[in-house]
């Protein structure tokens, strides 16, 4: 007598290998949008919450919706304060030259620091009290 063997199926279709999902804490994603909205970069965020990898924190934070304001090494965020009357000064500046105001007082910076450094060395050294 033959010896049956046992009817084949076809072999069930391999399902496509599961990506490893990192879960972070509450408290680390709020910290890592909170340093995101201080301009901070992908790698100065991973760093201070001591991820790896940067492009791990940009795919979490781009999960919750938050983009970076800059690419590494290319900005770098400046607060200054200013008494009130000079904000509103440089934002009627920036409306006359159709700009931001935030755009037109780094360009303003750019142009007085890298561009024409004696002038402003001039400027500060008359203001000077003796």
């Amino acid at each position: 007598m033959k010896a049956t063997q046992p009817e084949r199926t076809p072999k069930a279709r391999r399902r496509a290998p599961r990506r490893k999902t990192v879960s972070y804490a509450t408290n680390t994603k709020m910290r890592a949008a909170f340093l995101a909205g201080m301009a901070k970069s992908g790698r100065e965020i991973a760093n201070d919450i001591g991820v790896a990898d940067a492009q791990k924190v940009r795919a979490m934070l781009r999960a919750h919706g938050i983009t970076l304001m800059r690419d590494a090494g290319t900005m770098e965020l400046i607060m200054v304060r200013v008494p009130r009357p000079v904000a509103l000064a440089v934002t009627k500046l920036a409306d006359k030259a159709d700009m931001l105001p935030e755009d037109f007082a780094a360009r303003a910076i750019t142009k007085m620091v890298v561009e024409e450094p004696v002038i402003l060395m001039n400027l500060l050294s008359d203001e000077a009290p003796e």
